[in-house]
């Protein structure tokens, strides 16, 4: 949790849920701050239908994933977060995610994600990196992920 509370410090980023128990890296979900994702992505000439559409953006995607780089620069490497997921939706309390005092409820959070925490830790090989849900962090960075 320590990792979750230092990256949420980051204006860009709203909510974040690491996964790494019993897992090879660390991997995360993350909820971005809409409204100040929107205003840099204006800044930058980029403009989109919706929520999913910006979230598919490459220069949208390297963005968020600098931000979490520049939070976890000092961290160990076993603790660096390697892949994560954007989410066009908050964890709440309506959608189960979230207790009435705003916690995360990691079992329903693992289990309605299911789906795209496996495809986080399924070994890689696309040919086009752009098809797939997750972001690898060291790949983004380094423009592989083209």
């Amino acid at each position: 949790q320590a990792i979750e509370m230092e990256i949420t410090t980051d204006r860009y980023i709203e909510q974040i849920a690491i996964i790494g128990d019993q897992r090879k890296f660390v991997s995360a979900l993350i909820v971005p701050d809409f409204a100040a994702l929107e205003i840099v992505a204006k800044e930058k000439g980029l403009t989109f239908a919706n929520r999913e559409e910006m979230l598919k953006n490459h220069d949208v995607r390297r963005f968020i994933a600098s931000r979490i780089e520049e939070h976890q620069k000092d961290n160990a490497s076993y603790e660096k977060i390697k892949k994560f997921v954007i989410l066009s939706e908050p964890f709440s309390k309506e959608g189960g995610e979230m207790t009435d005092t705003l916690k995360l409820k990691r079992p329903a959070i693992l289990q309605k994600y299911a789906d795209l925490i496996e495809e986080m830790y399924v070994e890689e090989n696309p040919l086009d990196y752009s098809q797939l849900n997750y972001i690898s962090l060291p790949k983004i960075l380094k423009n592989e992920d083209r």
